[in-house]
């Protein structure tokens, strides 16, 4: 397998831990088992609270500083 170009890691590049919320990093991890024999099916996946129940939130796990100094610093880097 060859690397991942940097450019198409760009969308996650300021990523943390805190903007993702339990069940989005319980959704993640389920999809991404090794053995395909372990991942929910598709149809099982639509049936997911992830997918039925609303989402929580993000907005405000920033402040609105904090917020743009992060949207600037995607437009420098062409992520934005």
């Amino acid at each position: 397998m060859s690397a991942v170009p940097p450019e198409k890691l760009k969308p996650f590049r300021y990523l943390r831990e805190r903007e993702i919320c339990d069940s989005d990093k319980d959704f993640v991890l389920r999809i991404m088992e090794l053995d395909p024999r372990d991942r929910p099916t598709a149809e099982e996946l639509l049936q997911d609270p992830w997918f039925t129940e609303t989402a929580e939130k993000t907005a405000g796990w920033y402040s609105k500083d904090e917020w743009q100094v992060i949207q600037q610093q995607g437009k420098q880097a062409g992520s934005f």
